[in-house]
């Protein structure tokens, strides 16, 4: 061969042998991507891959190649590395070819997939802007956004997605989920509406869905207070899905809320009426049972507020509040070993509730064990000691304890819980002056006046301090303001004309004494010192009549010291008084039934007035404990003659008109030895009583516990059919009986005798 030939084909070989190869590579790798494709379209994604891979070492540059390679690995997403390896392989694809078909769109799925949802944004808004109707990149955006909890940015592009295609039902779906968490309800109703037309094999969870955004719009109207409307919502519902029992309980609810709001604002009416409704849907709600047991006990209707709270604790046994009000409940019944249980209830499942000791306490202050009533205070102030109330009445147990300086710590600590406390600061007072602390009690005594001007008892004690302090002028300025205020306080006018006696003004001292006899004509020491007056001004006769007063008044209360302070009187004054006793107070009114001709057994018929109406006013009015009625002639009336006995022992007889019920006639009987009724056990048989007499007087035997004196009525009329003629406490045998005489149909008078502990019948006369 020629070197000239041989150089040419040399050249030739060197420039064609390079494309030929690169020709033959590049169609490798076409190869290896066609084959990848087709072990993906089979499943055989290792196989697939293998193949992208072969394809990519051929021909690096090989877009296609590295983003079916990335498309296997996003397939096997649930791999985080293989999530990654996604990620590199398509930002390849997007480097070879920013043009690329959907490479910004699978970008942004990768990075979805991967949480960066920051890159994943960036590439479906490239995806969308290349692509202006790439619907499933709006939807991809709209998914990212409601993510990241922007609903604004989601529902725009969901709403974009929408547009391009109105028939997706997903879509829609997410639309009107947002709507939900925007609570615009009615437009997440609208977009569900849709989805049901759309999407037929998702009924029942649509429908469930729809259901959910009427119950979440009334919720939403609830919190807003529009109980109207949020009842609305629950009717829809029960139109749209009659078979639906989800809602009753929500209804029912929403009633026994509807109570809360009209129970809050004072309309108890409404609010009562709301709790009912509620509980004729839903008899099961616990607190509807017991608000509206709240609303009886406020209205003070405890027969109903009783059954409201004890449905309340069969529902709910450990209901502290149910068991508070029933204790309260039976507090006020005075049903007190009752209101002990349920007190004590309340603090054995709620060990820290003060309101439970607090009360506990006061019930056994009110019995006058004073001890029990010091524990439950203080456990009270453990729990709460910022309840006035608490540390006020235990001040007041400390008191009658005896431990003054307890005492003064509680009401002190009573008042900084409340300074305005006038009681607070008035037994405060009231305790340095009983400790002869005058200074500390003034201090207390005008706080109190600034409190209250008007305080009475205030005024009267602080003139008593300076009185006793012997600081006069003050002391008569403190008692002048007391009268200008209340001008017929003889209290405070007695005091002030000591003081003038002491001062030796004896005139207006005499002129005080006189105006206090003016206004409580029957006291003896006002008697009295009246009398020292006339006394020291030389006016025996005087001084005589106005001792002789004071001598019959407490001759008639049988006040045993005042007859013998008047006895030295009489002796160092050396002035004679009368020694009458002066039993009539008041002279006998005519009646309105004459007698005539009638016999006792006549008496029960002809009164207009009831033997129990009597009784009943008697024992709400009479000045003393109930010891006979009997209705009687008096001055040819009918009367029912009553004996009581008050506080000094004395008897009071009290004549009341049978036909009106007017008094007629007030007046005093000596206490005498009651002459024990014979009654021979040889010939009547008698069984001895419970209550054993220590005593023949009267006016002891309503001292002794006996039943009362309606009960022996009823028990009496039990046994013998009639009406009462006469009742009296009497001595039996020793033993204290009621003895009563019945007017039977027949116009005998039968007696019975009754047990006065037991009520038991011990013997009658038929």
């Amino acid at each position: 061969m020629k070197p000239a030939y041989f150089l040419f084909f040399l050249l030739f070989f060197l420039f064609n042998i390079p494309h030929v190869y690169g020709e033959t590579i590049r169609d490798q790798a076409i190869e290896h991507n066609r084959k990848g494709l087709e072990y993906s379209g089979k499943g055989d994604h290792a196989a697939a891959m293998e193949e992208f891979r072969q394809a990519i070492d051929l021909f690096h540059d090989y877009p296609d190649a590295h983003f079916n390679l990335g498309m296997e690995y996003y397939l096997q997403k649930e791999f985080p590395k293989y999530l990654e390896e996604a990620a590199k392989e398509l930002e390849i694809v997007f480097k070879l070819s920013p043009e690329y078909p959907s490479i910004n769109y699978n970008l942004g799925n990768v990075y979805y997939a991967l949480g960066e949802k920051d890159k994943a944004i960036t590439n479906y808004k490239r995806a969308v802007k290349i692509d202006p109707l790439l619907r499933d990149g709006f939807i991809q955006l709209g998914n990212i956004y409601y993510d990241l909890d922007n609903p604004e940015l989601a529902l725009e592009n969901y709403k974009r997605a929408i547009f391009l295609d109105t028939m997706d039902p997903e879509t829609h779906k997410k639309l009107a989920i947002i709507y939900t968490r925007q609570k615009e309800y009615s437009l997440a109703i609208s977009e569900y509406n849709i989805v049901l037309m759309q999407d037929k094999n998702n009924q029942e969870d649509i429908h469930r869905s729809i259901r959910q955004c009427y119950f979440e719009m009334a919720e939403l109207f609830i919190t807003q207070e529009d109980f109207d409307a949020a009842l609305l919502q629950y009717d829809t519902v029960k139109k749209l899905y009659s078979d639906n029992q989800d809602v009753y309980p929500l209804i029912a609810r929403t009633h026994y809320l509807y109570g809360n709001y009209y129970y809050k604002k004072g309309d108890l009416t409404n609010a009562e009426k709301e709790y009912l409704t509620a509980l004729s849907i839903d008899p099961s709600l616990t607190d509807a049972y017991y608000n509206l047991g709240r609303i009886y006990y406020e209205k003070g209707d405890f027969s109903q507020a009783t059954p409201c709270f004890k449905k309340t604790i069969e529902l709910d046994p450990d209901h502290v509040g149910a068991h508070m009000y029933m204790g309260n409940i039976y507090y006020k019944e005075q049903n007190i070993p009752q209101a002990v249980r349920e007190y004590e209830t309340v603090v054995n499942l709620e060990p820290s509730n003060a309101a439970a000791y607090y009360n506990l306490g006061n019930i056994y202050s009110d019995q006058g064990d004073l001890t029990k009533a010091k524990e439950y205070y203080l456990n009270s102030i453990e729990y709460d000691d910022n309840n006035f109330d608490s540390h006020f009445n235990l001040a007041s147990v400390y008191y009658k304890l005896g431990d003054n300086p307890s005492a003064i710590t509680e009401y002190k600590r009573a008042i900084q819980l409340d300074y305005k406390s006038i009681d607070a600061h008035y037994n405060l007072a009231t305790i340095y002056y009983e400790n002869a602390q005058f200074s500390e009690a003034i201090d207390e005594y005008k706080i109190v006046l600034t409190l209250d001007p008007k305080h009475r008892n205030a005024l009267f004690n602080l003139g008593n301090i300076y009185k006793q302090q012997a600081r006069y002028t003050e002391a008569i300025d403190v008692y002048k303001e007391l009268l200008e205020i209340y001008p017929l306080d003889h209290e405070g006018r007695a005091a002030l004309g000591s003081i003038y006696n002491i001062q030796g003004k004896l005139y207006l001292a005499m002129a005080e004494y006189k105006e206090c006899i003016r206004i409580a004509p029957d006291s003896i020491q006002y008697h009295s010192d009246l009398a020292e007056i006339y006394y020291k001004l030389g006016r025996k006769i005087d001084a005589a009549n106005e001792l002789g007063e004071a001598f019959r008044l407490a001759n008639l209360k049988g006040d045993k010291d005042a007859l013998l302070m008047i006895k030295e009187r009489r002796e160092k004054w050396e002035i004679d008084i009368p020694e009458n006793n002066y039993e009539v107070t008041e002279q006998m009114k005519p009646g309105t039934i004459t007698i005539n001709n009638a016999n006792e057994a006549q008496y029960p018929y002809m009164a207009i007035i009831p033997f129990e109406d009597i009784i009943s006013k008697v024992v709400k009015e009479a000045p003393g404990k109930l010891l006979q009625i009997e209705l009687t002639n008096e001055s040819g009336y009918l009367v029912y003659n009553v004996e009581v006995v008050n506080t000094e022992k004395q008897i009071i007889r009290i004549f009341f008109d049978a036909g009106n019920s007017e008094t007629l006639l007030v007046s005093s009987k000596r206490d005498e030895k009651k002459e024990e009724e014979i009654i021979d056990p040889k010939v009547i048989p008698i069984t001895p009583g419970s209550i054993k007499l220590s005593t023949d007087y009267e006016a002891a035997f309503v001292e002794f516990g006996h039943i009362p004196f309606e009960v022996a009525c009823n028990i009496a009329l039990n046994q013998i059919p009639g009406k009462i003629r006469n009742i009296e406490l009497s001595n039996v045998q020793d033993y204290l009986v009621f003895d009563v005489e019945v007017v039977n149909s027949a116009q005998e008078i039968i007696k019975v005798i009754i047990d006065a502990g037991n009520g038991k019948i011990l013997w009658t006369s038929i």
